[in-house]
């Protein structure tokens, strides 16, 4: 029996939550939307653009961050 390596990222709309890990305190709540390689999403106070591979079980994405309204 042959084992297909699946992909670990799948396109849909996913829910997040963070802590900060620079020395303040804070939480966050959010959505990304992860689709062909994209991402988008947003929090209260910022969206999220940026872009993913993903490759069996490795995942590798960079996300830019900005203020809504700027």
């Amino acid at each position: 029996m042959d084992v297909v390596p699946r992909d670990i990222m799948k396109n849909g709309l996913y829910s997040i939550h963070v802590s900060l890990q620079d020395g303040r305190s804070g939480k966050g709540s959010g959505v990304i939307m992860f689709r062909d390689g994209k991402i988008f999403g947003g929090d209260a106070y910022l969206f999220y653009t940026g872009s993913y591979t993903s490759k069996g079980d490795t995942f590798k994405g960079g996300r830019a961050g900005r203020r809504d309204g700027w």
